[in-house]
């Protein structure tokens, strides 16, 4: 039998995207965040993170939340045809 060992990273991801799927968004925000958190303090920077979390703030609803990390990404990365079409679609 192999030992499956996750990183933090991995375990936060993992169980964000569990959480999402039974639709219990408090907890699958929670993960996300302490993965947000976890990478700050590794020093890393990820825009692909920041786009996701927007995405998952814009199927949630926490619009503000989706904006700050919309405006992060853009910062670091610039407008991509992803971002365009996710911002179209909150003010439709």
């Amino acid at each position: 039998m192999k030992n499956f060992k996750e990183t933090k990273p991995q375990k936060f991801t993992r169980l964000s995207e569990e959480y999402d799927l039974i639709a219990d968004g408090e907890h699958a925000e929670q993960y996300i965040q302490n993965l947000y958190i976890e990478e700050q303090e590794q020093g890393v920077t990820n825009p692909e993170r920041w786009f996701e979390y927007a995405k998952f703030c814009f199927k949630y609803k926490l619009i503000s939340k989706a904006e700050l990390f919309m405006n992060k990404y853009v910062k670091e990365v610039g407008l991509d045809e992803r971002l365009n079409l996710l911002m179209g679609a909150m003010h439709l």
